[in-house]
């Protein structure tokens, strides 16, 4: 069953991926601000300090609703593009190159692979 729905939301992984990147930079941003805030004092740009100085962190329900938005996405791509058109058209791809021997470049969710056919 998990398999199955792994393969059915395979664009899941990418969304995970975008949102731990997100909470990792939500995160880091009360250090960041403050860095920011000191750089900014030091090259004399005081209103940039004072902005920069007052950013602690993303209000919660922003958060939230960004993460929800974006698992949102990565499920609702999924669906609107499923796997099977993906393996679709790698057969096609197969069948038109293997009568010219040329490299056949293969899609798998949202990267390109290329490999060279054996035929």
């Amino acid at each position: 069953m998990l398999a199955e729905s792994s393969r059915k939301f395979h664009y899941l992984k990418v969304g995970l991926g975008i949102v731990l990147s997100f909470i990792g930079v939500k995160m880091l941003l009360p250090l960041l601000a403050k860095l920011l805030a000191a750089a900014c004092h030091v090259l004399g740009y005081q209103i940039l300090a004072d902005w920069a100085h007052g950013v602690d962190d993303i209000p919660i329900g922003i958060a939230l609703g960004i993460v929800a938005a974006v698992l949102l996405a990565s499920v609702g791509a999924s669906l609107i593009w499923p796997q099977k058109h993906i393996e679709k058209h790698n057969r096609r791809l197969r069948s038109k190159t293997a009568e010219r021997g040329h490299p056949v470049r293969l899609r798998r969710s949202a990267r390109i692979i290329s490999t060279e056919f054996s035929g």
